[in-house]
């Protein structure tokens, strides 16, 4: 048995089913698309705002990029306690 064959059978890295999930890899997809779907019109927003000094413009500005934030934080929380809960239940099932 060769060194960290077991630890690649237990997290399925040599079963071909490891590293590719479709459904997270559209879930990173979507989440990036909304991130830069806010931030770059938020951005845009804050330009114009400093070139025209409209309140309207720091305001939408400022909102959208509560939205990136949310977006962002919501993708970081989902990645990490996917993670957790993957690991638990390789843990606690064995696969």
């Amino acid at each position: 048995m060769r060194f960290g064959t077991g630890r690649a059978l237990f997290f399925g890295d040599s079963r071909g089913a490891g590293a590719d999930n479709a459904s997270m890899t559209i879930f990173y997809w979507v989440m990036a698309v909304l991130i830069l779907g806010t931030f770059v019109p938020s951005a845009f927003y804050l330009i114009l705002y400093v070139i025209t000094g409209e309140d309207g413009c720091a305001r939408r500005a400022r909102k959208l990029f509560m939205y990136t934030r949310l977006f962002t934080m919501f993708g970081i929380n989902i990645l990490i306690w996917g993670h957790v809960i993957v690991g638990l239940w390789r843990i606690w099932f064995g696969r």
